[in-house]
């Protein structure tokens, strides 16, 4: 199974989600973007000593357990910040994120779509489900959701590369590519969409494009491209 997305970019800001960050909150966000994550847990638990209905921070470090792969504790920070704030959409997503991680596969799904539900704009919603949803009921019905996620940011990278994963593995390889130049357009460093178009074009008898992909797969840092050069290139 592919990984999931952790939804949520890290920001210090003096307002956030309609809340003031205390001074505590905020040293912990930026412990963590330093990947300081033990310092930034302490910070949240001391913000929440402070203050015991303060749910950004409950959610915060929510976040960074889940980054520990500390899944059913950032599941309970989650809980709280849902039983605080029960219309944060964020922390339905990363609950839904950490459920997964767990194989709480409909759990994960019912966090999905409660978010949705509450922000029918949520990209990260409707593309987190659609990566569920590939495991449990496959991937026409995954496609779906990031077609949804597509319809809302057009400029979404993410939705195009795992759409392009799921056509692949529907075998619409000439659909996966579409989407795989999707992603490099947007993002001409991402070797993972160079690797997998790769696979697509050998599937449709484009050897040299294909090697070609793999090459520069290998070129920006994904070793698993110069493997594949060795077997199906030569």
């Amino acid at each position: 199974m592919k990984f999931i997305i952790l939804p949520i970019i890290l920001l210090i800001c003096n307002l956030c989600f309609g809340q003031a960050l205390s001074n505590n909150v905020k040293k912990g966000i930026y412990s963590a973007k330093q990947q300081s994550f033990s310092l930034a847990i302490d910070y949240f638990s001391k913000a929440i000593e402070v203050d015991k209905n303060d749910f950004l921070a409950y959610y915060y470090r929510g976040y960074v357990k889940a980054v520990l792969k500390k899944y059913r504790a950032a599941i309970n920070d989650l809980n709280k910040t849902i039983e605080l704030n029960p219309t944060f959409t964020n922390a339905y997503v990363e609950r839904g994120v950490a459920k997964f991680k767990i194989d709480d596969d409909f759990g994960a799904v019912k966090d999905f779509n409660k978010a949705i539900d509450l922000d029918p704009t949520n990209v990260s919603a409707y593309l987190n489900r659609g990566i569920v949803k590939e495991k449990i009921a496959g991937y026409q019905i995954a496609i779906l959701d990031y077609n949804k996620a597509i319809e809302i940011n057009p400029d979404y990278t993410k939705a195009y590369y795992y759409r392009g994963l799921a056509k692949a593995y529907s075998e619409d390889h000439r659909g996966a590519i579409e989407d795989y130049n999707k992603v490099i357009k947007y993002d001409s460093n991402n070797a993972l969409a160079y690797y997998y178009r790769g696979f697509s074009k050998l599937e449709l008898q484009d050897k040299n494009g294909g090697c070609l992909d793999f090459d520069k797969a290998g070129e920006l840092g994904y070793e698993e491209g110069y493997t594949s050069i060795k077997l199906w290139c030569n």
